[in-house]
């Protein structure tokens, strides 16, 4: 049988299986992060807010550094203040759907909603997980992304392309062109390095994207 020590307090896991005990030892230490306590009380769960969830979910949540910024943004501006003090379990679609409504009479693009969105769908899908289950249902599946209207796009013809390449100085010409030609997304074009071009390859020349 596993057992759980830390800090002078010792008790049996009640398990001898050693996957299980970490799955125990890793609640019973989040547990003391969110209640104080090391021990393993289900009930308390149901008095979680949005907000302490949302906390749990940040030190879980693996993204990209500019990924979490925009998320960090959205909850601290808009949706903490509105939802932090809540209990998760009393959270409702209507709730979220009238803090929709909020954020429109503030002439908040529909856009940018569906962003500020984004992070509460995690916080949800985080809660709703088998293992936590401070939730019993995902709300977040009753509310809808607003529609975004794209922009019609009017692309450069092939000869528009031609003169601008022609009028480049030479230094950025096969900037433009990979710019122009291969639909790579700006951080990965301005990550390339002339190690990067692979020539004698059996298929032809290509570009290795790995940064």
């Amino acid at each position: 049988t596993y057992y759980f020590r830390k800090g002078g307090v010792e008790f049996s896991l009640g398990t001898t299986v050693k996957t299980e005990a970490i799955r125990l030892r890793d609640r019973l230490i989040e547990n003391y992060f969110t209640y104080g306590h090391y021990r393993l009380v289900d009930d308390e769960s149901s008095d979680l807010t949005f907000g302490q969830v949302a906390k749990l979910w940040v030190k879980e949540h693996k993204v990209r550094h500019s990924t979490l910024r925009d998320y960090r943004s959205a909850m601290n501006k808009h949706v903490l203040p509105e939802f932090k003090d809540i209990s998760i379990k009393e959270m409702t679609s209507s709730d979220v759907n009238r803090f929709v409504d909020k954020l429109e009479k503030k002439n908040i693009s529909n856009k940018r909603i569906n962003n500020i969105l984004v992070p509460i769908r995690s916080v949800f899908n985080y809660a709703t997980y088998k293992d936590r289950r401070y939730v019993n249902e995902n709300i977040m599946t009753d509310v809808d992304n607003k529609t975004v209207n794209q922009p019609e796009i009017f692309p450069f013809k092939y000869d528009e392309i031609m003169k601008i390449q022609d009028a480049m100085e030479p230094i950025y010409r096969y900037y433009t062109i990979v710019r122009f030609q291969s639909g790579m997304r700006d951080g990965e074009i301005n990550a390339l390095t002339w190690q990067d071009y692979k020539k004698d390859l059996p298929r032809g020349p290509m570009l290795n994207i790995n940064k």
